[in-house]
């Protein structure tokens, strides 16, 4: 399986903030994002 990579959702929430999303839109969109890229996907080597 690939390995987990390090996210910081405090930063990259308050990036989106600085580019014009509402703090709550910032919220939901790195949560959403965490939520997509938390999972462990299957890698070619991990299914052959």
């Amino acid at each position: 399986m690939v390995p987990a990579v390090a996210f910081d959702t405090l930063r990259f929430s308050e990036t989106l903030v600085t580019g014009g999303f509402t703090q709550l839109q910032a919220k939901a969109i790195a949560q959403a994002f965490t939520d997509a890229t938390g999972q462990e996907l299957a890698t070619k080597s991990d299914i052959a």
